[in-house]
């Protein structure tokens, strides 16, 4: 197998997700893509059989960001839809 061929197979690693984030179609899984593609090009230089210790904590680091950012917005959007509904 060529080393393209290799990188193209290989999947970025599974892992625990908060409910807003389960795979199962909707939003929620257009966001678990976008998280894992995004942590999974800037987390792993080079793929392999498996993650060393380095990966892991450099995915589990940008998914915790990511979520918390995702969270910020949604903080964000909620407070303004009620503010928009309160004013009608």
């Amino acid at each position: 197998m060529t080393q393209d061929a290799e990188r193209s197979s290989r999947a970025p690693p599974p892992s625990p997700l908060p409910a807003f984030l389960a795979p199962g179609g909707g939003a929620g899984s257009l966001h678990t893509k976008r998280m894992t593609d995004k942590c999974f090009r800037k987390c792993i230089g080079k793929p392999g059989g498996a993650l060393d210790n380095s990966e892991q904590k450099c995915i589990a680091m940008c998914m915790d960001r990511y979520m918390d950012a995702w969270n910020a917005v949604s903080r964000a959007y909620n407070s303004r839809l009620q503010r928009e509904r309160a004013n009608m």
